[in-house]
């Protein structure tokens, strides 16, 4: 019964949700509004139109019948608004804004040339334009494969016409079969990745200035003429307002699906909330067919909660909203009331406006239309006002505007809209305010006369309600996020004191459980009940003396480790360091770090030695390094790192940058890193046992790490390091030793490692140093004693050079039949 009930009424839901969807878009579609800042292409047989609404984000293309009808539809969220379209034969061309780009601290406008086929799918993009700075493009035409914009300055006083062709920007490689696919979009396919284009720097080809007193507003260039409309000059010809087309927009009817698509969010927002009812009706029939008591508590409440927690929201969202709208619309008021007080009176601003042309070739034109215009760009004013103008009251016409579109009505400029606002003030309003729509994009008007119907202009200003809907949405979404924390918290709070009412025997059956199975520790809650107060004092004297056995046994364990080597569980593949037991060994391959001390230093240097040394390891825990052992006179150390560490240089050049400054190391450490195979494992019995590291030549390299510190290296790394880690510090190669299986080492200093006087002095010596090194190795050891003696000069300090100087004369003055390979010997002097 509960299942089929709750079926009928989800089923019932869906159907009426699926009948007021339609009602919803179709209220909430964004319909094309005519404005002067919209573009418009007729079609080849002069019948219908292309236009795009002139928003400044995002493309919007119709192709709109006589009637209204809306024949095709293009929508796209990239890109920042269409601002010219042109026509040509089969094909669409739109000059779209792209962005704007920053070089050498200068501002210049990016534009791209999309193209559309007749049923507005688009074909192919141009690579990015790039205009003179301060240039805003106005104009598109195409003729004989070549394209010409026209631009104008931002202060309106040049027009210039660049001129590009075809074939420079635009490929026209179209893939047909994913166009018919409807897959090809802006010319890649669908989600392939855009690539980083240069943009194409277009050449001028004509330019023309305002002259003294006028800006340009707009212009286009057709057959070699640049026509241009100036602030003072009457709509005409293409300037001018086309009838066919307003009335075309008035008769607009979208389609269901075309509604969808203006719509924005709207479906994505109703079918997610939709989902939502659902899920909460789904869960509500769940637990009535349940029958839980306690189900039936947490929903009510949390019903009731939600409630009263939507209706608080909302009337705090709308006070707020409210309040940002009044601050932003009184604040247009107030500036436009002060500019009127700068202006002198509104009617005293325009007087011989009467007088028809002549007018706009006065002083006082000019001296008011430079006031307008400064005042717009003021701080803080411009960030506002869109455009001021002064409209003559009698007949709706703009006498002077910040944009220049003067002698026009002001309906046709921004739509009925402000017409309807001006017809307000005719009909004998002194004040009027009101929406509109421009672009797709929400503006703000507010309008002032001297005396309503009697006055001979007002000041009608538009304002950017961009900045009012980003506090408004800012402002929501702050008080969204408080009031969704408070209901999450809220909500978590109900559900967990009703829990807490019926769940508090579970939860001691659980912990009685759980000190019984793992001995975990279980804290005692607070309950109101005598009962189960004792049951919860008697758990935790049991849980006391599982604590105080665990802490002991946790001693033990921390003291063990103590003189456990590092990581050998994991080592030798065990699970833990109780499983490891004598005789157990594992083969591996790493480096090994021998780190030989002052042997002449007392035994209270080398214990400081030994702790300072385990603190460095800790301290760089990131190295892995493990402290295998040591000798017994505590001057070598030997610390291991496993295959997959690669910066044991790192290590090397740190500890031996560390014993420079560091108080608890000997000086005169060397570090020695060798890359190799070992044996390492556990020897000894169940009661006593030492770890080990095994290699045939790991005694023999450490008598040669204690003799490289006799000559005061730092660091000292073999080839094979070398070549694995990929050592990016200066490297000083000081020759090789031979090892007793027959084997070659070949050795380098690291220089990073040593003091900045030493590095300086061995790097400026380098170049004389292989020389002398190859006439070493060429057993010229005459001339390579000379050179090692004047390098001991500039550097006494430097012993390898002084081996190499004395192992030369010695060599000199040796047997001819005396082996002479050049390897680093151990005791030579």
């Amino acid at each position: 019964m509960y299942k089929r009930s709750a079926i009928l009424i989800c089923i019932i839901y869906l159907i009426l949700s699926g009948v007021l969807f339609p009602l919803a878009v179709k209220r909430n579609a964004e319909l094309p509004v005519y404005s002067a800042y919209g573009s418009c292409a007729r079609n080849m047989d002069d019948s219908g139109f292309y236009y795009s609404d002139g928003r400044e984000t995002g493309i919007r293309l119709y192709d709109l019948a006589d009637d209204g009808r809306i024949e095709a539809l293009y929508s796209a969220s990239e890109g920042g608004g269409i601002v010219s379209l042109w026509k040509e034969e089969d094909r669409l061309y739109a000059l779209v804004s792209d962005m704007i780009r920053e070089e050498d601290r200068n501002l210049y406008r990016s534009y791209r040339i999309r193209i559309f086929t007749k049923a507005l799918l688009p074909l192919d993009s141009s690579a990015p334009l790039m205009l003179h700075s301060n240039e805003q493009a106005v104009d598109l035409m195409l003729k004989d494969g070549v394209f010409f914009i026209t631009a104008i300055a931002d202060d309106g006083e040049k027009a210039e016409v660049y001129s590009v062709t075809y074939d420079s920007i635009i490929s026209d490689e179209v893939d047909t079969e994913a166009l018919a696919n409807g897959d090809f979009i802006g010319g890649k396919s669908e989600g392939e990745e855009p690539a980083e284009e240069e943009p194409v720097v277009l050449d001028s080809i004509y330019l023309m200035q305002s002259g003294e007193g006028r800006f340009f507003v707009d212009g286009n260039y057709r057959n070699g003429e640049l026509a241009l409309r100036t602030d003072a000059d009457v709509p005409e010809g293409e300037f001018s307002p086309d009838s066919r087309l307003i009335r075309a927009l008035e008769l607009t009817d979208p389609s269901f699906s075309q509604c969808l698509t203006l719509s924005g969010k709207i479906p994505v927002y109703w079918f997610a909330g939709s989902m939502l009812i659902l899920v909460f009706l789904i869960m509500l029939f769940v637990a009535f067919y349940n029958r839980r008591r306690l189900v039936y508590t947490a929903l009510l409440s949390e019903l009731v909660f939600t409630a009263m927690l939507i209706v608080f929201y909302f009337s705090y969202d709308r006070a707020g909203i409210k309040a940002l709208q009044n601050a932003r619309e009184d604040y247009a008021k107030n500036a436009l009331s002060s500019f009127r007080d700068e202006l002198g009176g509104i009617d005293g601003a325009v007087e011989g406006y009467e007088a028809g042309d002549p007018y706009y070739e006065t002083d006082d034109y000019r001296i008011a239309q430079g006031r307008l215009s400064a005042f717009v760009r003021r701080a803080g004013i411009s960030d506002v006002f869109y455009d001021v103008l002064l409209v003559s009251v009698p007949d709706g016409k703009v006498i002077m505007s910040a944009g220049g579109r003067n002698r026009q009505q002001v309906g046709e400029i921004y739509g009925n809209a402000a017409g309807d606002l001006w017809k307000t003030v005719r009909e004998g309003e002194s004040t009027a305010d009101g929406t509109l729509l421009i672009g797709g994009q929400e503006y703000g008007a507010t309008l002032l006369s001297e005396s309503g119907a009697r006055s001979s202009a007002m000041l009608f200003g538009v304002y950017n309600r961009a900045g009012i809907t980003a506090d408004v949405w800012q402002g929501r979404v702050t008080s969204l996020g408080k009031f969704l924390l408070i209901y999450v918290i809220g909500s978590l709070l109900l559900f967990f004191v009703i829990y807490l009412q019926a769940a508090d025997l579970r939860r001691f059956e659980k912990a009685l459980s759980k000190v019984a199975t793992d001995g975990s520790v279980q804290k005692a809650e607070n309950v109101t009940g005598r009962d189960l107060d004792s049951m919860w004092n008697s758990l935790m004297e049991i849980q006391k003396k599982i604590e105080k056995i665990n802490y002991s046994r946790y001693r033990i364990y921390e003291a063990y480790y103590r003189f456990a080597p590092k990581n050998i569980e994991t080592i030798l593949g065990k699970d833990s360091i109780t499983e490891v037991s004598g005789g157990e060994a594992a083969k591996l391959t790493g480096t090994l770090a021998l780190v030989a001390g002052n042997e002449t230093a007392g035994a209270d240097e080398r214990i400081d030695h030994i702790n300072g040394l385990i603190r460095f390891l800790q301290e760089h825990s990131e190295n892995e390094g493990i402290l295998i052992s040591n000798n017994s006179e505590m001057s070598i150390m030997e610390i291991l790192f496993l295959e997959d560490v690669v910066r044991t240089q790192n290590f090397g050049i740190d500890l031996v940058r560390e014993n420079l400054s560091a108080k608890w190391m000997i000086p005169d450490i060397t570090v020695f890193l060798y890359y190799g195979s070992y044996t390492y494992g556990v020897a000894g019995t169940e009661e006593q046992s030492l770890s080990f590291l095994l290699a045939g030549e790991i005694l023999e390299l450490t008598r040669y790490a204690e003799w490289l510190r006799t000559l005061r290296l730092g660091l000292v790394i073999t080839e094979e390091i070398r070549d694995r880690e990929e050592v990016t510090p200066d490297l000083r190669c000081i020759g090789f030793i031979r090892l007793e299986s027959g084997r070659k080492l070949r050795l380098y200093e690291v220089l990073d490692a040593c003091s900045q006087r030493d590095r300086q002095a061995k790097m400026a010596d380098m170049e004389h140093f292989t020389n002398a090194m190859d006439c070493f190795y060429r057993q010229d050891y005459y001339l390579a004693r000379t050179r090692f003696s004047d390098i001991l000069k500039r550097n006494p300090e430097d012993e390898v050079v002084r081996w190499y100087l004395f192992e030369s004369e010695r060599l000199l003055d040796a047997d001819e039949e005396e082996a002479r390979d050049g390897a680093l010997r151990i005791g030579s002097r």
